[in-house]
């Protein structure tokens, strides 16, 4: 049997810290289990990876961290903004980008997303709120850090990061959010970011 996860993004209620409790749980021990990690990544640009690699020292320290094949691309772009601004600075980034890229990801969260799906709504943009279609069919989709593991967007903007450490295993939520981008990769914050990441 092989069994594929990635420790860093185990964000469900009953997630793992590692292998051996796994591996133990289903029948498995010593010499029956030959571990291989997986260190190469083709998705998500160097800088960008490198950047929410330096969460994985406390979400997964048993990890060896990735490295990209691709080492070339633009660095995370922060954007720290006063809170009555980080509506209208998600909107601004979104125009931006969605004229230069075919699929655009907004992660936030929760009661963030009305504000900035209304927001995008008034300023013409095509926006799909996830909570409401399971088709990301439009070049604008906004969700919440649980909702986007497993998708990929051409450009991301992760709105208010500090507040993902709020939720249940919120840091490698975190994680999930800003490795998202298979391109570009913005934060737009009110709050500090985490600790980890300056």
């Amino acid at each position: 049997m092989t069994v594929l996860g990635d420790m860093a993004q185990a964000t469900g209620v009953a997630a793992q810290r590692g292998w051996g409790p796994l591996t133990r749980a289903l029948g498995f021990a010593g010499s029956a289990v030959r571990r291989s990690e997986l260190t190469v990544g083709y998705r998500v640009p160097g800088p960008i990876l490198d950047f929410a690699n330096q969460l994985l020292s406390h979400t997964a320290p048993e990890l060896t961290p990735a490295r990209s094949i691709r080492q070339r691309g633009r660095r995370p772009e922060l954007y720290e903004v006063e809170p009555a601004s980080v509506v209208s600075r998600v909107r601004e980034l979104v125009g931006d980008l969605e004229g230069e890229w075919s699929t655009v990801g907004v992660i936030a969260p929760a009661d963030l997303i009305d504000p900035i799906v209304g927001d995008l709504g008034d300023a013409g943009v095509d926006v799909a709120d996830i909570r409401s279609t399971t088709a990301l069919d439009r070049p604008v989709t906004v969700l919440e850090p649980a909702t986007a593991k497993g998708l990929e967007f051409d450009a991301v903007i992760v709105v208010e990061p500090a507040r993902f450490a709020e939720l249940a295993n919120g840091l490698r939520l975190l994680y999930v959010a800003l490795t998202r981008a298979v391109q570009r990769l913005s934060v737009v914050h009110s709050r500090p970011l985490p600790a980890l990441l300056t």
